[in-house]
């Protein structure tokens, strides 16, 4: 399951200079994409074999409108001055850990 305190904190000790930065807004937008991110890869690593086609279709249904929440939360923190002003490794890195998702 998903532990959402656990994420956030998580987030906020990987991104320290983001967050040091960041307006409540902006706090709120790179929290929801490190949650968007979690449900996302939930819903996407969900096995579908076995699964009554009724559900699964439901499943799909949802994972895509997660997926949808996710690239608008990755687009909106890129546009924010906060993580415009982070030094270019530390954008690198955001971009490598959270801002991607690689299918396995």
């Amino acid at each position: 399951m998903i532990d959402p305190l656990r994420l956030v904190a998580e987030a906020r000790q990987a991104y320290p200079g983001y967050y040091a930065r960041a307006s409540p807004g902006e706090t709120a937008l790179f929290d929801g994409l490190v949650l968007a991110r979690a449900a996302y890869l939930l819903g996407v690593r969900t096995p579908r074999q076995g699964i009554d086609p009724g559900a699964r279709a439901e499943l799909e249904r949802a994972t895509d409108q997660i997926e949808k929440r996710f690239v608008e939360f990755r687009d909106k923190v890129r546009l924010t001055l906060t993580f415009q002003q982070l030094p270019g490794p530390d954008q690198r890195r955001a971009e490598q850990e959270l801002f991607a998702i690689e299918m396995v």
